[in-house]
């Protein structure tokens, strides 16, 4: 069986050879014409990303206060995103950050370890289910993309169905860990929902500035994928799997290859811009070790 360390060494590497490869590729007299312009567009990216981590603190405060029975603070919460969003950076996946959200509500709240990480994965949940809802509407309205990848059009009908399967799994599920009824299982799916639209208007905003002809539509399909992508364990902070699975799909719908590369590492890079905020948060806090966190990760499992 391969060694933490080994496996860890093994992202890296994962990471490095994607972004590799996507730098091999590029096309640098392309990035010799980038104007300050692209500056303005980061710093909105940056805003974005920001926003949608606030809906998420919302959805993540909706169920913490229901399980709890009191109110929690919104800022206080939010504050915890932004430092799960430093951690992750350069955690395994693009989840590694939730461990230390399950850490700092458990600390706080005295939730239990158990019960803090059935919250944040009933969370997870219900923000796939809002994918699969988000990727079946693609479909079902954009005939075109199903006709270019030579798919029947029954297959929007059976990713609406399976949409609608995937939110009643994730409220079943979410049940058996934590206290929840329809009526806020759909405010988590809708707050989900929103969150996750916010790389969806990022990176229709960066193919607007390339002149890119590329529809929201198209990216609702495109994106889930991507964020899916991202949950694999295989590399840091799912860097390098994120952005070539974004290049190859944004290059499928007809976008310039080079094009592609750059709109990728801007949405990367307005998440690492978000992260050191987060980092900031983290040295003010009381602080939780990496070490800690991977320890009671492993309890909880």
């Amino acid at each position: 069986m391969m060694s933490k360390a080994l496996w860890r060494y093994v992202r890296v590497a994962v990471s490095l050879s994607l972004l590799g490869y996507l730098v091999t590729i590029l096309d640098w007299s392309l990035v010799s014409t980038l104007s300050v312009g692209v500056l303005g567009y980061l710093l909105v990216s940056v805003g974005i990303v920001l926003m949608s981590l606030f809906l998420m603190a919302v959805r993540w405060k909706l169920i913490v206060s229901h399980e709890l029975g009191i109110s929690v603070s919104y800022l206080l919460l939010y504050r915890y995103y932004l430092m799960g969003s430093f951690f992750s950076i350069f955690l395994p996946s693009s989840i590694g950050g939730d461990v230390v959200r399950v850490a700092y509500s458990n600390k706080r709240f005295s939730l239990g370890w158990k019960r803090a990480a059935g919250i944040v994965v009933s969370e997870r949940l219900f923000g796939l289910s809002a994918l699969a809802i988000l990727f079946a509407l693609g479909f079902f309205v954009n005939g075109p993309l199903l006709q270019s990848m030579g798919l029947p059009s029954y297959i929007a009908w059976l990713a609406a169905v399976a949409a609608v399967a995937v939110f009643f799994v994730a409220k079943h599920l979410a049940a058996k860990k934590i206290k929840i009824d329809y009526g806020n299982a759909t405010m988590m799916l809708m707050l989900s929902g929103a969150g996750q639209m916010g790389d969806v208007i990022i990176v229709f905003l960066m193919a607007g500035y390339f002149q890119q002809s590329v529809t929201l539509l198209e990216l609702v399909v495109v994106m889930p994928l991507v964020y899916v992508a991202t949950m694999l364990p295989i590399s840091l902070g799912g860097v390098g799997v994120r952005e070539g699975v974004m290049v190859g799909l944004l290059a499928f719908i007809g976008v310039n290859t080079s094009i592609a590369i750059l709109i990728a590492l801007t949405l990367y890079l307005s998440k690492v811009m978000v992260g050191l905020l987060g980092a900031v948060c983290y040295y003010r806090s009381d602080k939780i070790s990496i070490r800690e966190v991977e320890r009671e990760r492993m309890a909880v499992s």
